[in-house]
């Protein structure tokens, strides 16, 4: 069963029907189904964490980026790091060897890029200062940074020399406590907007990333979307309280709701691996939720982390997750 998401209140009332009057736990574990089989207690407060090949790159809060050797998870090592501005919350790696880390100074959020062509030496190449914002995420592709600045707006930069990025499209605008993430010619953003306490569904299209469209938003819950990710033309998007709600984007002027299902803790991050999505729920641990049927997600696996579960990325079947002050444990799904 599917539900039009407009207009908000009857759906959200639908929803809500539903979730209570069916039970999505069908098929739920009695057995945890994650296993941790290695750690790292980071100097810092791991926050946010991206993988790329054999090597972890943490937002480690006061201690910056960290930069760690899991060639052998069960074994993380320590390789490198750099002390920035102010304490990293969000890091993001591109193809092309550039770590873009999310710090924040002042209550201001800006962006460093450091050139990690050697994880052993990190050089910090340039930034993104000119994006200095209540509130940042980015996702980066293509020689392209897209950028969700909050109170700054939405913006697009050449990223061909990230030594000199430049700014290629703008829309202004107000897009607090945001998340983005590109499929195709799309940026799916969702945003807060702690004026009215509601959370949006705004897709951009950036075929032309001179020229970036704001199409139809969606009003969602009334509460802040944490993360989100686009698989297979579903998005998947994790609130504060109400965890992972599915919508159905495969018509972007007809957005469709599918299903949900309540983590019991605070949804923080998300990722997508298979037939599995894989939320650091904050103090309730990692959740696997089954998604291979996008209508009827049910918990799969867990694990209960030492410290709170921020952030999460898979790789090579292994779970690494970013526990704050217990640093970074790496799980695998023992099913």
């Amino acid at each position: 069963m599917r539900w039009r998401l407009l207009p908000t209140v009857l759906v959200f009332s639908a929803v809500i029907l539903f979730l209570s009057g069916c039970d999505l736990k069908d098929g739920i574990t009695q057995e945890p189904g994650l296993n941790l089989i290695g750690s790292y207690d980071t100097p810092g407060q791991a926050n946010d964490i991206f993988v790329q090949g054999d090597y972890a790159y943490i937002a480690d809060g006061s201690r910056g980026l960290l930069v760690l050797d899991i060639a052998s998870p069960y074994f993380p090592s320590f390789v490198a790091s750099y002390a920035t501005p102010g304490p990293a919350y969000r890091v993001f790696v591109s193809e092309d060897y550039y770590c873009y880390v999310i710090y924040e100074l002042s209550g201001r959020r800006k962006v460093n890029i450091f050139d990690i062509s050697s994880p052993y030496n990190p050089v910090l190449a340039g930034n993104l200062d000119s994006t200095s914002a209540d509130y940042l995420d980015i996702y980066v592709a293509n020689h392209y940074a897209y950028v969700a600045a909050g109170n700054n707006g939405f913006k697009i930069y050449n990223m061909i020399d990230p030594t000199r990025p430049s700014l290629l499209g703008v829309i202004n605008g107000f897009f607090s406590q945001n998340r983005i993430w590109l499929s195709g010619n799309y940026i799916y953003m969702a945003y807060y907007n702690t004026s009215g306490g509601r959370s949006r569904y705004q897709p951009i299209n950036v075929s032309n990333p001179s020229s970036p469209l704001l199409l139809t938003p969606v009003d969602l819950l009334n509460e802040p979307v944490h993360d989100l990710e686009v698989y297979n033309n579903y998005l998947y998007a994790c609130f504060a309280d109400s965890g992972l709600r599915i919508l159905d984007v495969s018509d972007q002027a007809d957005p469709l709701i599918v299903s949900g299902y309540d983590t019991y803790g605070q949804a923080n991050d998300i990722f997508i691996y298979g037939a599995g999505a894989f939320i650091a729920d904050g103090s309730n641990g990692t959740m696997m939720i089954n998604i291979a049927n996008p209508g009827r997600p049910y918990l799969d696996g867990y694990y209960n982390a030492s410290g709170s579960a921020q952030g999460v990325f898979v790789s090579g079947g292994y779970i690494f997750v970013a526990c704050g002050s217990s640093g970074i444990e790496v799980l695998e799904n023992i099913r």
